[in-house]
């Protein structure tokens, strides 16, 4: 006697997993019923039986995330967030290398053309000059002489008042901005390279973390992706493209400015006064930048603003202060009240007591113990 089963699409679903069965109907031996229905309780078992890894690893992977928190880098790597933090800044630095070179062209460009232009308007605004000196107050073609030698002179600055003009400033200060980022790129990358080491060397010895990356899964490892010691000795060739012996400098308000990077994260642009004398002033802004928190019983001394203008600064010592190649530590400054945001940032002579100091508007730098 044979068995018939019939079905109308029927479907069975296990765990996520669907069986489908459908006809009209289906004729078979006890035999193959039976063989059926062992197949089914054996897919069963097997879903069943699966989840329990799954489960396994999901928690494993919790821990790692949770606890000690890793990130999965590829497919079986897990690393510090400041590691991915390092690989970022590390793929940045050929392009803000390619940046500061195009910026430093562009400047250098702009210097040469002014440079050019003044010498070949030279001799015509020479002869200007003496046809004015020439015609009396009153004369008719005075007016016509002075038009002709303003416009002469419009077309080319004297060069060492090129840093005067407003594209100029920007250049500079863009310039500035791209030596400073990328110092303090390097330098975060110095210090940050041997605490990653620190860490996991700390999380290898952790006996729970070798667990959790061996539930996690087959080939699952700590930790770093490399050792990043060939990274470190390519830092130098960055390096040299911002650590010159000379600091590009703007003007405005007929003083010199230029960018310094404090404490080798935070960038701030300085007054150079020239004095030997005065102290190394900054804004509270400026603080603020840098992260500098005044304590309340700060020592607080008289600094000159202006002629008839004292504030009360609050006295402080800066790790570090770096121009360039230069760099200062331990530098005393004075740091203004709010109400002394107009008096800007000053740095002069004194802070830089023991080192050669020499301006070139012409080619908008200071230079510090440049080999003349």
């Amino acid at each position: 006697m044979r068995a018939v089963w019939r079905f109308q699409r029927h479907s069975l679903t296990m765990d996520g997993a669907r069986v489908l069965i459908s006809g009209d109907s289906v004729s078979m031996s006890r035999l193959q019923s039976r063989f059926v229905v062992w197949l089914l309780l054996a897919l069963i078992v097997a879903l069943v039986g699966g989840a329990a890894p799954l489960a396994a690893n999901d928690a494993a992977t919790e821990i790692l995330q949770t606890k000690y928190g890793l990130a999965k880098l590829g497919d079986n790597l897990w690393v510090l967030p400041q590691e991915i933090e390092l690989r970022g800044k590390l793929n940045e630095l050929p392009k803000r290398r390619e940046r500061l070179i195009a910026v430093e062209k562009d400047l250098d460009g702009v210097v040469q053309t002014n440079q050019q232009a003044w010498n070949e308007s030279r001799p015509a605004a020479a002869v200007l000059k003496q046809s004015l000196a020439r015609l009396s107050s009153a004369d008719p073609q005075r007016e016509l002489l002075e038009r002709q030698l303003k416009a002469l002179e419009a077309s080319a600055l004297e060069p060492r008042k090129l840093g005067s003009r407003g594209d100029v400033r920007l250049l500079v200060i863009d310039l500035a901005s791209q030596r400073c980022e990328l110092l303090a790129a390097i330098a975060w990358i110095r210090q940050a390279v041997p605490a990653i080491v620190d860490q996991y060397m700390t999380l290898s010895s952790d006996p729970d973390l070798a667990e959790a990356l061996r539930r996690a899964g087959e080939g699952q490892r700590l930790g770093p992706q490399r050792t990043y010691k060939a990274d470190l000795q390519q830092l130098g060739k960055y390096e040299k493209l911002a650590a010159t012996p000379w600091v590009p400098t703007f003007q405005q308000g007929g003083h010199t400015r230029f960018t310094v990077l404090l404490d080798e994260r935070a960038p701030a642009t300085f007054t150079w006064t020239g004095d030997d004398e005065g102290p190394v002033v900054l804004t509270a802004s400026t603080a603020q930048a840098i992260g500098l928190v005044l304590p309340d019983d700060a020592v607080r001394e008289a600094v000159q603003a202006a002629p008839n203008r004292e504030l009360a600064a609050a006295r402080i010592t800066i790790g570090y202060l770096r121009l360039g190649r230069c760099v200062l530590r331990g530098v005393r400054a004075y740091v203004l009240p709010p109400e002394g945001e107009d008096v800007g940032n000053r740095l002069g002579r004194s802070a830089l007591a023991g080192h050669r100091v020499r301006l070139e508007p012409q080619r908008l730098r200071m230079w510090i113990d440049d080999e003349e």
